[in-house]
């Protein structure tokens, strides 16, 4: 996953013709270590289709206050720099994969 900071993210989201996901995280959190391989595979299952990027919170906080709020892990799918959907937490790789085709689906 390609990692952005408040002065790459606007740049990448909104250059890009294909949808993104974002995964906020925190090095201190452990839920975020737990969903980093599932987000990394997933990065792989959807090659060429959806771009999966990082953005560590407490690096830029700026960008977690608007986008993440205070739960780490959070995912948010990005279509043309658009917000499209959202989720936090802990999530099974197969449900993560359905909701992100779902969101995708109509962007």
């Amino acid at each position: 996953m390609l990692h952005l900071n408040k002065d790459s993210f606007s740049a990448a989201l909104d250059a890009s013709p294909l949808p993104a996901v974002v995964m906020f995280y925190a090095n201190w959190c452990s839920k975020c270590a737990m969903m980093k391989p599932v987000a990394e595979d997933l990065e792989a299952y959807f090659q060429n289709r959806v771009l999966f990027y990082e953005v560590d919170v407490e690096e830029s906080p700026q960008l977690a206050d608007q986008y993440a709020g205070e739960l780490v892990p959070a995912f948010v799918c990005f279509s043309r720099g658009t917000v499209v959907g959202a989720m936090s937490g802990i999530i099974e790789e197969g449900l993560l994969k359905e909701r992100i085709q779902k969101i995708f689906r109509n962007s």
